[in-house]
């Protein structure tokens, strides 16, 4: 995919994500960012944390997951409630699993407002895209 992904283009991402969201955890990270910048469909931030803790349930390790989950609860977003502790309990279990090094900075919202960039866009329906060679 070169230049700027088209509307057809981010909608294609969106359902392939949807679909194969099932019994991929990282269709079901990808559908979070998706609803969270509203990618190939509206922002849901409600339905971007649902996507997260889905990922995270099948698959514990799932960092992209670990980091937007834990943005949303610290930083809060429409329709999810801030809840730092759980954030802090969240990057307290990331470190146990992978370093202490793992989150050592919360992602803020201006930050991950980069992925509304076009190349970081590009990026992450790269992965979704990704999605359908493992299937």
């Amino acid at each position: 995919m070169k230049g700027n992904p088209t509307v057809e283009e981010q909608s294609e991402a969106f359902n392939l994500a949807l679909d194969n969201s099932s019994d991929i955890p990282m269709a079901h990270a990808l559908l979070g960012l998706f609803y969270e910048f509203g990618v190939g469909t509206l922002v849901d931030c409600r339905e971007a944390e649902k996507c997260y803790r889905r990922a995270l349930e099948m698959q514990p390790e799932n960092c992209l997951a670990f980091i937007r989950l834990y943005d949303l609860l610290y930083f809060g977003a429409p329709n999810v409630f801030m809840n730092p502790e759980e954030a802090e309990n969240m990057k307290q279990r990331l470190a146990d699993m992978v370093g202490p090094n793992s989150l050592s900075w919360p992602l803020s919202r201006e930050k991950a407002s980069g992925l509304l960039d076009c190349s970081c866009r590009r990026d992450v329906m790269r992965r979704a895209w990704c999605i359908q060679k493992i299937i």
